[in-house]
């Protein structure tokens, strides 16, 4: 039975890989990012895991109206990081073609731009899928277990000190905004608009 699950993870693991790779966007410009991004309202999702919001909402709600508040902001939230895992998949393609095509280049800054986000494009990626992992738990417990309390979507936006997803998303549009410098003040722009 263990021997079957483990076959199945990694047909899974196998199947997704490949449906990454025939899906890539292999040549991504500075010209085809910012029509792609989608939209995040920070002040929205920064009110979504604030510990204050929700215990004024627990305080206000009667308890059957705080469990289907919490049921809403935890499908928000679960947009949220979705959407923001998609800006950062589109983000890591950029910067690999970035990198990629000035490997042997002079410096000119695209080149370890290009790197930085890369890089902060798999640390937001990595934590943001163990973060909806830990969002889809708590979405089925809240639904089979309706007597238990209702959780808090704050602790969820930590995996540990290392990372927050609200830091880390900063983090990555940071990188995104140095490396479209690098680009010229056009794409600076125009990148700046939706991030």
């Amino acid at each position: 039975m263990i021997t079957g699950w483990i076959v199945a993870l990694v047909m899974v693991v196998c199947a997704r890989t490949a449906w990454r790779r025939f899906y890539r966007f292999p040549d991504r410009t500075e010209h085809d990012v910012v029509s792609y991004l989608m939209l995040i309202d920070l002040g929205e999702l920064s009110d979504l895991v604030d510990t204050l919001m929700e215990e004024r909402l627990r305080y206000e709600l009667p308890p059957r109206e705080f469990r289907q508040a919490q049921l809403k902001r935890l499908r928000l939230l679960q947009e949220y990081t979705r959407w923001m895992r998609r800006n950062a998949d589109i983000l890591q393609e950029w910067g690999e073609y970035g990198f990629h095509r000035r490997l042997h280049a002079a410096e000119d800054g695209i080149r370890s731009g290009s790197l930085q986000l890369i890089e902060a494009s798999r640390h937001f990626r990595h934590g943001a899928r163990a973060i909806q992992l830990r969002l889809h738990i708590l979405f089925i417990r809240m639904n089979l277990f309706p007597s238990r309390p209702v959780p808090l979507l704050a602790p969820a936006r930590h995996i540990d000190e290392t990372f927050d997803l609200l830091f880390a998303y900063q983090s990555l549009r940071i990188a995104a905004e140095y490396l479209s410098r690098a680009y010229g003040e056009d794409c600076y722009e125009n990148l700046a608009q939706v991030l």
